[in-house]
């Protein structure tokens, strides 16, 4: 208590206390539960932790003294003797008791609880009377929160006891009746200590219960007294989820009483009684416990009373309450859902809206659309409701009422069971089509907003017989035919699955009526006739999707499509997509033989429509064309809907074909089109209708008949091979078409060139594909190796390119996996796929036209270089020795190009990488012989670039001097150190290592400074020493006393790789050869914005305001490094090393000045 009086305290209930709080700070307790547990409340302020601190301190000194355990029971027993002692004339002691004693009770076992229960009950009793507890917040949820832990624990025996019922009473009135003001917590265990008690069969005696229900009766009583909502906010928690458990005649009565509550003239008691009458109705009720008429009545009343309510939050609350208590009384009474309940409730909710704002509209639409869903009466009722809703909106009076819009919704999508037979909603709806002509768009558009929602809900059959559905061609004034667009399109919406035959029907007849007025220049209408048939397309690419109308309505839809494609050219293509959607769904849904079979009768309609399409030329004059229809969109809807053609009708097309062809004489674009139509009968013909396909397109490409492109041929031949792994079509390749064999003997085959190399690497592939072994696939791919390669070179497009190098890759994976299957190692199957492409570069210098050489030796490099870069790490010690042996005999610069020398110079790259470890000094030997065959002639920069990559893969294995005796030549020194240099600068910028795997080096450099300089220099004296810096490496006259080395300085200048020799006098040749390095950031004070400001004049003399710090930036940026230029002076190699002269500071300022200025 000394600590107490002594410590100056700062009072501050708010403050957040965690482990490291005052508590922490004084306690000497050691317990971490006890610690944690007290420190885990955070509404302490520091006088009751400070007291908290010195009670378990006191504690401990006693149990230490005895002798005995730290634990939460030895604290408990020593805090349960002083409870008798407790009073409240010191309320920061009596908190600190009885915090302790909670955190104690929830750490001691439940046997201790049990035993201590009358001592602990009677002191917390003795509390509840005592009026400084009742006045104070923090002291009476205490009370209850020990009250409810000692209760909490108890056996169910316990509840029998007839004064147990006492001190529940009390513990219920303390709660309720004073100003406690239960936190949410208190009042949810509180509300789980009553439902434990309900639940328990030996512990809910009737007595008890009944006790437990008068109290919350007794309460709401007295509130329609007092009118205070305290105590009804304090029942609401704790009576939440009780009434379940209500003995029979309780729960009646208390929602009479709640009822008598609501009068309208307090707003929060009738917001808690609304609250609880919720709960009570979505508690599992019994109908004994109500009368069905007294249900009715109770909402009758609620209703009344909502209506007068001007509070908005009140109203919804309100709304909500009628909501529930609606449902649940048609869930105990189903006749009540057949009488005017619903709809009577329905109407209230609107004639609600009507009084507040669109927020709230949501919820309440919400609440009428969930009632009007169960309702089971008769269709009166609803005629009179949506009879009452439909006034506002009749007379053009759309754009008056958006709240009688929403419940419209509600409403159709509610009783949409009952619509089809109610007369006022189908007269709505054709008023609704009248509104939706208008010249007003507002009222237009909501009218058909309105109609699309109850197509939609109600189902279009529903309303098609009673709306109008003709076309009145006759009609010349303003244009009803909108009217049909709107319809269709909200069929298009329909959730309810209707069949669409009659309509579909309707329009078949009519749409060559529609499109020749849509055609007639003079119509002053024919956009409305064409807005109309594009909504008829939008019908028909809905059916095609429904499962519903697609097997009832797919004949009527395909002749539709037929009429439109012939009569109506514009048009053609928005038809023929149609098609594909139709084509699309069959194809996703092959498993029902239903709609496999319409689809199949129908392809005899289809099938010359989209064949005429494709051959014949699109002339199109209308002003209203919409799309272009294009051939190849027609044959992709013809190859997917081969699946369903059988191969007589192949035969039939292919006569057609060959007939149609010999009669054109000259028009290649148009035979063209009859070769490209041989790819899509090959795809379902026959073996036998492909052997006259082939001799047809044979006789083409030799020139013998007709005037067609070869590339076309081409894909015909390309479309035939796919079939190679087909085992029908065995005897087909064996005996008619080109074996592999024979297409690479056909030196025109293997050497075509432009758009025909495609399709002739895509045969290539198919046939290497389908090979059934190992042997088989090596073997056809050595065949096939010099147009596959070819195709990688360099002058090749970039998108075939990429294509043939994919195809090399499926190769080899085809290669590998067969390999895996024959039980082939990896590395003889790597073997044999080099020895393919070593095999093609040795043959390319046996050709004696020098493009296909070079293509061939190219692209064999490029897919070496490609494979290597991927499988370098699995190449095994003979494979890498076979490989060195290649590039040994392998003839350089005597016809190889500059391209082909980089590509063998990246090779070697990777064999380097690769160097086995097995005698690593003589592979390492090998290597570096090869290298100065590459440094002889180094002719232009590219050569130049790819010897320092290699040299700088080199340098991984090897020390400069090696590389430099390797070379041995003293005129490509310089050019090695420069390497090294390059390499140990590039290694400084990322400790990782960069690797120029293109061969090319970054002609930047950048140094990294020895040590950090700590400066607060100005920039003059920054200047002097960047001067002073340069003479330290230059050998001029420094003025300092110490100078700074090279490394330290930073700067380093790059050598003449030609001549080892600068000409210092020479500032501009020097000062391009300076690598700069970047100054390190200077630690600086933090100024006033102000001090950041200078003052300065521009170009025209004015005087403007610089920002200092940005100048600042500007003068540091300019000294960073220089590019790192080539020096490109020719000297001769045998020439002597000039002497350096002594460069002097001025001459050192100006090379410095010069070097800012090339930045």
């Amino acid at each position: 208590m000394a600590l107490l009086k002594s410590a100056k305290l700062r009072l501050n209930d708010d403050k957040s206390v965690g482990r490291q709080s005052v508590y922490s700070t004084y306690t000497s307790c050691t317990n971490l539960s006890i610690n944690s547990g007290i420190t885990s409340y955070n509404d302490l302020d520091e006088e009751v932790q400070i007291e908290m601190a010195s009670i378990t301190s006191a504690y401990t000194e006693i149990i230490k003294e005895k002798k005995g355990n730290l634990i939460p029971a030895s604290y408990f027993f020593l805090h349960l003797n002083s409870l008798d002692m407790l009073s409240t004339e010191n309320i920061v002691h009596f908190r600190a008791n009885l915090t302790l004693l909670l955190v104690l009770l929830r750490q001691v076992s439940l046997n201790i609880v049990i035993r201590n229960f009358d001592k602990i009950n009677g002191c917390l009793i003795r509390f509840m009377d005592n009026n400084q507890v009742v006045q104070s917040k923090h002291l009476s949820r205490l009370v209850i929160d020990c009250l409810i832990k000692i209760y909490s624990v108890q056996p169910p025996n316990f509840w029998a006891d007839r004064n147990t019922h006492v001190y529940i009473s009390k513990i219920l009135s303390f709660s309720v009746l004073s100003d406690v003001k239960l936190s949410k917590c208190t009042g949810v265990c509180l509300q789980d200590l009553i439902r434990n008690i309900c639940s328990s069969k030996k512990a809910a005696s009737d007595k008890l219960l009944t006790e437990i229900f008068s109290f919350a009766l007794a309460v709401i009583e007295k509130v329609s007294e007092s009118r205070s909502p305290e105590a009804l906010m304090s029942l609401e928690k704790i009576y939440n989820d009780l009434y379940k458990f209500a003995p029979s005649g309780c729960v009646a009565s208390i929602v009479s009483s709640l009822t008598n509550i609501i009068s309208g003239e307090n707003e929060a008691v009738e917001k808690y009684a609304l609250w609880m009458l919720e709960s009570i109705f979505i508690s599992e009720l019994k109908a004994e416990e109500f009368e069905e008429k007294s249900l009715e009545q109770l909402v009758a009343f609620l209703t009344s009373k909502s209506l007068n309510i001007m509070s908005r939050d009140l109203r919804l609350t309100f709304a909500k309450t009628i909501h529930r208590i609606t449902k649940s009384s048609i869930k105990l009474f189903l006749n009540l859902g057949k009488g005017s309940l619903v709809c009577g409730t329905f109407k209230t909710f609107w004639k609600m809206g009507l009084q507040i704002d669109g927020y709230t509209i949501q919820s309440l639409t919400g609440y009428a659309t969930d009632l009007a869903q169960i309702y089971s009466g008769n269709v009166n009722e609803i005629d009179t409701l949506l009879g009452e809703i439909f006034i506002p909106l009749q007379s053009g009076q759309v754009n008056e009422s958006d709240v009688s819009v929403a419940f419209w919704k509600a409403a159709v999508i509610g009783f949409n069971r009952y619509l089809s037979h109610s007369k006022v909603f189908i007269d709505a709806c054709q008023t609704m089509l009248i509104h939706s002509s208008q010249e007003n768009t507002v009222i237009a558009e909501k009218s058909q907003d309105l109609l699309f929602t109850s197509i939609e809900h109600a189902g279009f059959n529903v309303l098609a017989k009673h709306l109008e559905l003709y076309i009145d061609l006759k009609y010349e004034g303003q244009p009803l035919y909108l009217k049909n667009a709107y319809l269709l399109k909200a069929y298009c919406t329909s959730k309810v699955p209707a069949s669409i035959q009659l309509f579909v029907d309707l329009f078949l007849g009519q749409m060559k009526s529609v499109y020749d007025r849509a055609s007639e220049t003079s119509n002053q209408h024919s956009k409305t006739y064409f807005k109309l048939l594009h909504h008829i397309i939008e019908l028909l690419e809905h059916i095609v999707s429904n499962p519903t109308d697609f097997t009832s309505t797919w004949s009527t839809v395909v002749q539709m499509i037929v009429e439109g494609c012939t009569c109506m050219v514009e048009m053609k293509k928005a038809f023929l997509r149609v098609l594909k959607s139709g084509i699309g769904y069959v194809k996703a849904n092959m498993d029902n033989e239903e709609v496999v079979e319409s689809f199949k009768k129908s392809t005899g309609l289809f099938l010359p429509i989209l064949l005429h399409a494709y051959t014949t030329k699109s002339n199109v004059m209308s002003t209203n064309t919409i799309e272009n229809l294009s051939k190849d969109f027609v044959l992709d809807i013809m190859m997917e809907c081969t699946k369903f053609l059988s191969p007589r009708a192949a035969n039939g097309i292919y006569n057609t074909i060959v007939k149609r062809y010999d009669e054109i004489t000259d028009d290649v674009d148009e035979a063209n089109i009859y070769i490209n139509l041989l790819r899509f009968i090959v795809t379902f013909g026959d073996p036998k209708l492909l052997g006259d396909v082939f001799n047809f397109c044979k006789a083409v490409y030799t020139g013998q008949r007709g005037c067609g492109d070869k590339v076309h041929v081409m894909r015909v031949f390309g479309k035939i091979y796919e079939k190679y792994s087909d085992p029908t079509f065995n005897e087909f390749f064996e005996k008619v078409a080109w074996t592999p064999e024979q297409l690479v003997m056909d030196a025109n085959f293997m050497n075509i060139e432009d758009k025909q190399t495609v399709c002739r690497n895509y045969i290539l592939i198919k046939i290497i594909a389908t090979q059934q072994d190992y042997a088989s696939i090596h073997r056809m791919f050595y065949l096939c190796r010099a147009p596959l390669l070819r195709s990688l070179a360099k002058r090749n497009n970039k998108r075939f390119k990429e294509r043939a190098a994919n195809d090399l890759k499926e190769i080899f994976l085809f290669l590998s996996n067969m390999a895996k299957k024959d039980n082939v190692e990896l590395v003889k199957c790597m073997d044999d796929y080099l020895d393919v492409l070593t095999t093609a570069i040795n043959d390319s210098y046996h050709i004696v036209e020098e493009s296909q050489a070079n293509d061939l030796r190219e692209g064999a490099y490029i897919e070496m270089v490609n494979f290597l870069t991927n499988h370098y790490h699995h190449i095994s010690t003979e494979l890498w020795e076979k490989m060195i042996n290649f590039i040994n005999t392998t003839i350089v610069f005597d016809v190889d190009t500059s391209s082909t020398i980089c590509l063998q110079m990246k090779v070697l790259k990777y064999l380097v990488k690769s160097i086995p470890d097995a005698l690593y000094m003589d592979n390492r030997t090998k290597l570096l012989e090869i290298l100065p065959r590459y440094t002889k002639n180094m002719t232009s920069n590219t050569l130049k670039a790819h010897v320092r990559m290699l040299i700088s893969e080199f340098l991984n294995i090897c020390e400069e001097n090696t590389i430099i005796e390797a070379i041995n030549d003293k005129s490509l020194t310089t050019f090695v150190h420069n390497v090294v240099k390059d390499k140990k600068r590039r290694q400084g910028k990322s400790l990782c290592g960069d690797e120029d795997s293109d061969g090319s080096i970054r002609s930047k450099m950048t140094a990294k400074t020895g040590r950090s300089v700590k400066s607060s220099k100005t920039k003059n004296d920054s200047d002097d020493d960047d001067v002073d810096d340069l003479l330290s490496v230059f050998g001029g006259n420094n003025n300092t006393i110490i100078s700074k080395s090279v490394h330290e300085s930073g700067y380093c200048i790059r050598e003449n790789e030609n001549t080892d020799v600068l000409d210092l006098l020479d500032g501009e040749k020097v000062a391009k050869n300076i690598i700069v390095p970047p100054k390190k950031k200077q630690v600086s004070k933090k100024v006033e914005e102000e001090d950041n400001l200078m003052f300065s004049k521009n170009k025209d003399g004015k005087l403007v305001i610089k920002d200092l710090e940005m100048e600042n930036k500007r003068r540091s940026g300019s000294k960073r490094q220089a590019d790192d230029v080539e020096m490109k002076s020719a000297s001769d190699d045998d020439c002597e090393e000039e002497d350096i002269p002594i460069l002097s500071k001025k001459k050192a300022r100006r090379m410095l000045n010069a070097s800012k200025r090339l930045k």
